[in-house]
């Protein structure tokens, strides 16, 4: 359940910063998120590498259909 927590609050954090700053190739994210995700949220590296293209996923579905309350942010843990 850690584990899930962790990569809650880094997906926030990513879909945030991926966003602020257009971040959408997979180059320019790799570049921006991947060593705060390994060292502030402890992620492995294969689940980094999974946060941060979900992140891209998750800001480019909201860039295409911006709503005017704002994106929503993971809030629950697991699956389903």
């Amino acid at each position: 359940m850690e584990l899930l927590r962790r990569y809650r609050n880094a997906l926030n954090y990513a879909i945030r910063a991926v966003i602020a700053r257009k971040a959408l190739s997979l180059g320019r994210a790799h570049a921006l998120l991947y060593r705060a995700l390994r060292e502030a949220y402890g992620l492995p590296p294969r689940v980094a590498q999974g946060c941060y293209r979900e992140a891209i996923a998750i800001a480019k579905s909201w860039l295409k259909t911006q709503t005017e309350g704002g994106f929503q942010l993971p809030k629950r843990l697991g699956c389903g």
